[in-house]
């Protein structure tokens, strides 16, 4: 797949629609007047009678750029265990939404976000000291040429250091995706490289999200940059499931 045919500018003349295929879903472009009809449905559905009409003005462009979702992911890595002082480096392959610009690319001319996997809401953290996220699953691999990446999908390398004294088992792990840049890499699209260091259940552990040369290449391509442009402060990146049942 070559994921520049789907993510660019298009020129759309009036009353001249295009359809664009990204995974599983279909997008309905058409130019009206001063403004457009845009939609979107599955493969298994009929293509709906009624478009949703933006209003924009003259400009006969439309861009699409990829985006993540709008809250953290949650990945729950129950099954993975590290010993102290090792690293893991596993790979999770995160849905993209498709966010669609006017003109050109500024935050005042988003027209609508499609998103093509709807994941479901979950909480991390303590009850009354968490935050939203939604929930990515706990599929993981160790090796990329297992990944079977889909066109919507996005490539997320994750590496952890447990710099404890105990073992580390990974029960919920957060993905912070409002961090990530969004990277081409040959036909395929890859998140920031996170890299998380555990220091203990007391220590707030330590994360970055970066490129890196293993996986986006000497030349970086940058299809869209971290929502989060500003320092945020340190945050929980892991959670541990308390036991409520005691030994009788």
């Amino acid at each position: 797949m070559d994921i520049e045919n789907v993510f660019r500018k298009y020129r759309i003349s009036d009353k001249k629609p295009e359809l664009v295929e990204f995974g599983d879903i279909f997008i309905k472009i058409k130019r009206e007047g001063n403004g457009w009809f845009i939609n979107s449905y599955s493969r298994n559905e009929k293509e709906p009678e009624t478009n949703d009409f933006f209003q924009t003005g003259s400009s006969d462009s439309l861009i699409l750029i990829p985006a993540l979702q709008t809250k953290p992911l949650v990945f729950k890595g129950s099954s993975l265990s590290i010993m102290p002082r090792q690293k893991l480096t596993f790979y999770v392959k995160i849905p993209m939404v498709v966010q669609v610009f006017h003109t050109n690319k500024h935050h005042d001319n988003l027209i609508k976000e499609i998103i093509h996997t709807r994941l479901s809401d979950t909480w991390f953290g303590e009850p009354d000291n968490g935050e939203a996220a939604f929930l990515l699953g706990s599929e993981y691999f160790f090796h990329i040429e297992e990944l079977k990446i889909q066109q919507h999908e996005a490539v997320c390398p994750v590496q952890v250091y447990n710099n404890s004294d105990k073992i580390l088992e990974l029960q919920r792990l957060i993905l912070r995706i409002e961090n990530m840049s969004l990277y081409k890499v040959n036909e395929n699209v890859f998140t920031s490289f996170v890299k998380l260091e555990y220091k203990g259940k007391d220590v707030i552990s330590s994360a970055n999200y970066g490129s890196s040369k293993v996986y986006h290449g000497e030349k970086l391509h940058i299809l869209a940059k971290p929502g989060n442009d500003k320092e945020t402060p340190l945050k929980i990146n892991f959670h541990f499931i308390r036991n409520i049942y005691k030994n009788a």
